[in-house]
Parts: C-alpha cells; structure tokens; sequence
C-alpha cells in the first residue's frame, strides 16, 4: 500500500507569514529537521532561528535561546551534523520507487477538485511512487524539471525531489509565459484549452520563486514575457526583481495576474489556480 505522507509534520511556512493555501513547511519529526520548499531553504533549530530573528549571528540566536532556557538544546543542534533533506541522505532517503501515468483515484480526485482538466494534467504529469528510508512506499503527482527532479504533490503537501529546478519549453513563439508553480501551468491549459488540446506554446514554471535568476537566461530571449506570479508577497516581490532586472530593455512584462484582478475585483484567490475555480 501507498501512503500521501512520509511520518514528516507540515506547516503553513512560518517566514511568509503562512500566506498559503497547502502546507509547505516540512518537519522531518524523526531528525528534528525542518525544510522550507517555497524558499528552498531548511536545516535544524539554528538555522531556522537564524532565519525567524532575521540575523547572521549566533551569538544573537543563543542569547534568545538562553533566554528561554533552551540554549543547551540549541547548542547541541548547532554542532550536531545536518544532511540535506531535500535530497535524502546518503542512504536514499526518498528514492523514486515507480513512475506511472496518473490513476490513484486520491490524486485524481484531489487534481479533479481543483478544477483542473484531467487529460491535461496526465499529459504534464507524472503519478511518483516513492520510498522514504528505503522501507514505506508513497505517491504524489510529480511535474519533471529540467534537470530531472521532480516538483511532487498531493493533497496533503507538496515536495521536491532529486533537485529543484526550474521547467522550461519552447515553442518558436516571441513571447513567453512565466507561471510560478505546475499547477498555474495546468490551470492555463485548463482556461485556454477546453478541449483537452495542448496547444504549444514557450514557457518557463519557476517551481518556486527561489529558482527567479535561474530563469532569467531562459526567458531573456524573448521580447514578451506574460507573468502569472501569485498575488502574494512572494510572488509580488519576484515581479518587482523581474521589471528591475529588465528595466533598461524593451521587453514587455505583463502582469498577467494583476490584469485578472483588476478585472475582476471580487476575486479574493491569489493564484491562477484560485482563478479558475473561482471562475
């Protein structure tokens, strides 16, 4: 039997605020280890400290900690070895188990109730089998990046694995279309293909606001560039970089996203996803 979930905790991500709809805060509960996919950053009490007070000092870190008399915990993490739990350890962690076309009824039911068009999503997507230490099996739907890893989620949390990435395609056209995470892609297609028919067109997903600069070679070709980033802070703030790192061309940089909330006011979602169930 597959399970959705690793034995792993998942929060709304504590540096954002919690601006998100699913959880992507992880707690590796065995290693009290933590990893923040939005921002593709984690480690343990330190770092996750050293990220919460905003500062590059330990010293500053363990004064708040001793405060609360915690500071010998916290120095015992600090000096205690870390892996990277984004990737697995070098036992495999997470190992790709199977990679199947999508058909778990969980995953169709859960891609089904975001309103996106299943032909669609089987045909950018992937149903991932997966080990986690080797022993429990799991699934999630997985959307491939360029460089091979995989974007996974399900309706309980969303994960990466191998190595983020951005995902990138091309299709001779003089714009592209920048969304910030699979599901806005699938979400387009949904809107803008009724019919199940993948039109072909050049687009960049992000996978993450983290993965911005790796775009910009890619998305630096074309005279357009239509952008469906997330009405959040985040997103907002990765359209800011964009226009400034382009301000001395003449690209054409479309918020397509704020476009869709001027037109429609009562619209209260933040992602092209929100708009087409909303809609």
């Amino acid at each position: 039997m597959y399970s959705e979930l690793p034995i792993t905790a998942w929060y709304k991500n504590p540096f954002n605020g919690g601006n998100e709809k699913v959880p992507s805060f992880k707690i590796d509960l065995r290693k009290n280890l933590w990893y923040a996919h939005n921002l593709g950053i984690g480690g343990n009490n330190i770092d996750f400290l050293l990220n919460y007070l905003k500062t590059s000092d330990i010293s500053t870190v363990l004064k708040w900690a001793d405060e609360r008399k915690n500071i010998s915990y916290f120095q015992q993490q600090y000096n205690s070895y870390v892996p990277d739990i984004t990737e697995g350890s070098a036992k495999g962690e997470m190992l790709v188990y199977r990679e199947l076309e999508l058909n778990s009824p969980k995953l169709l039911k859960y891609i089904t109730s975001r309103k996106i068009d299943l032909n669609i999503a089987k045909y950018f997507c992937r149903e991932i089998l997966y080990m986690y230490d080797g022993r429990s099996k799991f699934y999630s739907i997985g959307f491939k990046n360029d460089t091979g890893g995989y974007e996974l989620r399900n309706s309980i949390s969303k994960n990466c694995m191998i190595k983020k990435d951005i995902t990138t395609h091309t299709a001779n056209s003089k714009e592209v279309l920048l969304f910030e995470g699979f599901f806005d892609l699938l979400s387009w297609y949904t809107i803008h293909c009724p019919t199940s028919q993948i039109t072909p067109i050049d687009y960049c997903v992000l996978n993450s606001t983290i993965n911005l600069d790796k775009a910009i070679p890619f998305i630096t070709n074309y005279s357009a560039i239509r952008c469906y980033l997330h009405l959040d802070s985040t997103g907002r703030l990765a359209h800011s970089k964009l226009k400034n790192w382009f301000s001395d061309s003449e690209k054409n940089i479309v918020d397509e996203m704020d476009t869709i909330k001027k037109n429609h006011p009562d619209f209260l979602g933040k992602d092209l996803n929100d708009f087409l169930i909303y809609s």
